[in-house]
């Protein structure tokens, strides 16, 4: 990417440092933090620089692997002899949250159950932690109904979060760029305690939230 001064002002020239795509000069758009989250919402990807590199749409989704190829190339239960683990689930309701905890594998063959916990945990109107600390494997399936679930969780102001993700699903949740979006926890202990502090400050005067975060 690089900036240009044009009659009209600073504009922009985009190009894709792997097909050599150009998208021309995008007039009036002045600063590149300005630009760039615009641009990540039109599919381009790369790093948040000026300096790049940059992958237009088309080259950053083929630079992105599937769910199904990060099963096969991190999960040893993914081989050719096709290991399985049972899905199961549970809800247990705590003051602060519901909690699901999940075990098994998240796959299609199950993905009407899956459907079926996440599904009434969020109908509760509450806050909902997802324990996947028995997991083994999330197919692209199991991944998709989880941020169905999450983004049924946003549209009741509630929170859905992950506690205790294997390797594997931390990876798939960064590869598929979804890290950001839903809070994960090393256990559910700490996804406990930091829904009720949110609670805490939104429900507490301004005065007793500045008490509390500095431990008076």
């Amino acid at each position: 990417m690089t900036f240009v001064l044009g009659t009209e002002g600073r504009m922009i020239d985009l190009i894709c440092n792997e097909c050599g795509r150009y998208l021309g000069a995008l007039n009036g758009l002045a600063e590149f933090e300005a630009v760039w989250p615009l641009l990540e919402a039109c599919g381009w990807g790369g790093r948040p620089s000026p300096q790049g590199p940059h992958a237009c749409p088309r080259c950053a989704s083929a630079a992105l692997p599937s769910v199904d190829d990060l099963t096969a190339a991190l999960d040893p239960t993914s081989d050719a002899a096709g290991q399985s683990h049972p899905f199961c689930a549970h809800l247990e309701v705590f003051s602060e949250a519901t909690l699901v905890v999940v075990s098994g594998d998240l796959t299609e063959p199950v993905l009407a159950s899956v459907q079926d916990v996440l599904g009434a945990a969020v109908a509760m109107d509450r806050d909902v932690i997802v324990d996947l600390g028995q997991v083994g494997v999330v197919d692209a399936a199991g991944l998709r109904t989880l941020v169905r679930a999450h983004c049924d969780a946003r549209k009741r102001d509630r929170v859905l979060c992950v506690a205790a993700p294997s390797r594997f699903i931390r990876i798939v949740l960064h590869t598929m760029r979804l890290d950001g979006a839903i809070l994960t926890f090393d256990d559910r202990r700490l996804a406990r305690v930091w829904l009720a502090s949110q609670r805490m400050e939104e429900s507490a005067p301004a005065a007793a939230v500045k008490n509390w975060r500095l431990g008076q």
